[in-house]
């Protein structure tokens, strides 16, 4: 057995060593101290030990909080205009941040800031293989050198629905995928061929509301009565599935 007076020196040794250890990592304060008052009037070892771990934790989680590395661009440091409306990030790290109604986007790799020509109330996404496409309210334009060309896809033409309505995803080189509420379509840009891949109408999903890319290479369709999985992507062919949970009683699926 540890006698009274031995516990009260141990415990006198554990809290000085983590006040100078607080000390190091977070500076003198009246809290901290106070802290050690409250400590050295605790009798107990083993809850002693319990308060020293939960401070060391609240302490370091804390700190390295507060330490986050930010860094943050503005005009002044290149860009077009400080406003961002959208911002995509490509595979290999570069930021494309579209702008307001300027002439240039400004795209960040970390060493330093281009431009490229802007295009008014665009969305960027990037394929796997860097390839950028960007759709405006009523087009899709696919990146040729340092110049947007636009595509023609008859079926947005006859589109009138709000911004947010359209998505696209792009698959390998010259390929994207089109999601409107009443279908989902394959485009080449390479060809400038149109493909239906799959009818609104054709699923039990109902309207489609959302898609995203999968992490297998697919993509999943958000739609107001479920979700649809797309894998195996191409001009031909395509595999398709559907999860509508009809006994839940859900509706108007999204970010699957």
């Amino acid at each position: 057995m540890i006698s009274r007076k031995r516990r009260h020196w141990l415990g006198n040794v554990v809290s000085g060593h983590l006040i100078s250890f607080l000390r190091n990592v977070c500076g003198t304060s009246h809290y901290l101290f106070a802290l050690y008052g409250e400590m050295r009037r605790i009798p107990s070892i083993s809850r002693l030990l319990s308060l020293v771990i939960a401070l060391i934790i609240h302490v370091v989680t804390g700190r390295a909080e507060q330490r986050s590395f930010w860094r943050f661009w503005d005009a002044q440091d290149g860009l077009r205009e400080s406003y961002t409306r959208t911002l995509a990030v490509s595979p290999n790290g570069t930021i494309w941040a579209v702008h307001g109604d300027v002439d240039k986007m400004s795209l960040i790799d970390g060493y330093g800031i281009t431009m490229l020509p802007n295009l008014t109330r665009a969305r960027v996404t990037v394929s796997g293989a860097g390839q950028a496409w960007a759709r405006t309210e009523r087009n899709v334009y696919l990146l040729q050198g340092d110049n947007w060309v636009s595509q023609p896809i008859p079926e947005l033409a006859e589109h009138t629905s709000r911004f947010k309505d359209f998505e696209i995803v792009p698959l390998e080189k010259d390929c994207v995928l089109l999601l409107l509420p009443t279908r989902l379509l394959h485009y080449n840009g390479a060809s400038q061929i149109t493909t239906v891949v799959k009818q609104a109408g054709q699923t039990r999903l109902g309207r489609f509301n959302e898609i995203i890319r999968s992490s297998d290479g697919g993509v999943w369709v958000a739609g107001e009565h479920g979700v649809g999985k797309l894998s195996s992507i191409t001009d031909e062919k395509s595999e398709w599935a559907e999860y509508v949970p009809d006994s839940l009683r859900m509706r108007d699926f999204r970010q699957p």
